[in-house]
């Protein structure tokens, strides 16, 4: 290997790639990729089946690894005993629709799977209750939003659960 002459390091030379690297059109890895940001929220079908513990921390990571999968981008997670909530970036040809089949899907498989008691008692291959609650924006669905799509889930499943009375 040569030294460089002195000034040799003060000039920028092309590279015989730069030519080729022009002619390249290359997609942003920025957020301009992703024009569409949906919070979603999940019930589980049986109000007696919770979010807690061991059932818990695996759906808080299958979530991240789905959206990874599925080249959607996370930004907000909340796994609660009543309900599951997320905030997610897509690309703009992904509809609400698919976006909630896959996750229903993809998480209703691996909570099976793992929680084989959940399954016996819930052979609809579904984990979740029928619907859910989607809406375009950067943040979390407001705590009385959740509790009132909770409790008229519960009363379409035929179950009565008391309205709480309204917080001042």
């Amino acid at each position: 290997m040569v030294k460089p002459a002195p000034g040799e390091l003060d000039v920028t030379r092309e590279s015989p790639t730069t030519e080729a690297a022009r002619k390249l059109v290359v997609e942003p890895t920025t957020a301009g990729l992703y024009h569409l940001t949906y919070a979603c929220l999940l019930v589980p079908r049986f109000s007696a089946h919770y979010l807690t513990g061991d059932l818990a921390d695996q759906v808080g990571e299958w979530l991240p690894n789905i959206c990874i999968a599925f080249g959607w981008r996370l930004e907000f997670l909340s796994v609660r005993p009543e309900y599951l909530q997320w905030v997610v970036n897509v690309q703009p040809n992904t509809s609400p629709g698919y976006l909630m089949r896959i996750m229903r899907q993809q998480t209703s498989e691996k909570i099976f799977t793992d929680f084989t008691r959940l399954k016996r008692e819930n052979p609809s291959g579904d984990f979740w209750a029928p619907g859910y609650l989607i809406m375009g924006g950067t943040q979390p669905h407001p705590q009385q939003l959740v509790r009132d799509y909770i409790r008229q889930t519960r009363q379409r499943q035929g179950q009565e659960i008391p309205s709480e009375p309204r917080r001042k």
